[in-house]
């Protein structure tokens, strides 16, 4: 702890966060379609503070949560400069007219020396004018009190250090995924990390704001019907293409999920199947205040549809 942390212990400063246009975009591989991320990731937030301020010697601990947004989605081409030609059409997701808070541990130096206003560069997209946030302070030392139950609203790595470090005193039900770390450069690693919708004791303002969270899903008897009636007399598609789509669904939910099946429904090789993983999405958005709490759920079932159905597959 640094000198202020000794005499006050350990203290926030919340700000607010706004930006017209914001992409915080993964790649799926083997995809023209790029979708967005709805939550913050830690990482991104202390990547964009450092690059901000170069000169602070404390390390940045910062938490983000959403307040409103709109999703909406454009189509970028690269463009090969040296041959003056387009590549490969994109289809890129990205959030409009964001409001959301974020909150910053104090130290000797963001105490002292932060500015109440400044802008913060955060996201892909950045040369297309994405990512200008512009950030107020809100409210000065709160105190975070004690740890409270919730899913939490962040990405953030996880290990005893870091939860530590965000507040994080205990997690019940965990959501595993990986975080981009970097090292040097353009250079760095993936670390594991606790995604979106884990059950945690934690700040509150680290865990959703949802008034009611959605209950668990125990029983998935009526989902698994609804399921086989979509697909009935009709070959699934392959397991590769079931894979990705799962994996879609697992991190970003309905939306995105009937998005990147739009975009391969346009394709002649995935349309056939395209469209009856469209029709499991409609079964499944029946259940969609159940699923929301476990989206592992319809993933697995996605992945699983030749055995719910006649074990036809088709190779696509």
């Amino acid at each position: 702890m640094d000198k202020y942390q000794q005499e006050n212990g350990i203290r926030y400063a919340r700000y607010s966060l706004e930006v017209d246009l914001l992409c915080l975009g993964e790649r799926m591989r083997a995809s023209t379609f790029r979708p967005c991320l709805k939550v913050f990731t830690t990482t991104s937030l202390v990547g964009a503070l450092n690059a901000r301020f170069p000169a602070h010697y404390r390390p940045f601990v910062a938490s983000a949560r959403f307040i409103s947004f709109r999703a909406e989605s454009l189509v970028y081409s690269p463009r090969d400069r040296v041959h003056n030609v387009s590549k490969v059409p994109l289809q890129i997701e990205y959030l409009a007219d964001v409001k959301a808070e974020m909150h910053l541990q104090l130290n000797d130096f963001t105490c002292k020396e932060m500015p109440e206003e400044f802008e913060l560069q955060l996201g892909g997209m950045k040369s297309s004018g994405f990512g200008r946030c512009r950030v107020t302070l809100e409210e000065t030392s709160i105190d975070p009190g004690n740890p409270e139950v919730g899913d939490l609203a962040v990405r953030c790595l996880h290990d005893q250090k870091a939860l530590e470090q965000w507040g994080i005193r205990n997690v019940i039900h965990p959501r595993y995924g990986y975080l981009f770390v970097p090292d040097h450069g353009k250079h760095g690693h993936y670390e594991r990390a606790l995604l979106e919708g884990s059950e945690v004791a934690a700040h509150h303002f680290l865990l959703s704001q949802d008034a009611e969270s959605p209950k668990k899903t125990d029983d998935v008897a009526p989902i698994l019907k609804a399921v086989v009636g979509a697909i009935s007399g009709r070959r699934c598609p392959g397991s590769s293409f079931r894979n990705n789509t799962a994996q879609v669904f697992e991190q970003y939910g309905f939306e995105v999920t009937r998005l990147y099946l739009l975009t391969k429904q346009n394709q002649t090789r995935t349309r056939n199947g395209a469209q009856v993983l469209l029709n499991v999405l409609d079964a499944l958005k029946q259940f969609k205040q159940q699923l929301s709490a476990e989206r592992s759920i319809g993933a697995a079932i996605i992945k699983c549809l030749p055995a719910l159905g006649e074990g036809e597959t088709d190779v696509r």
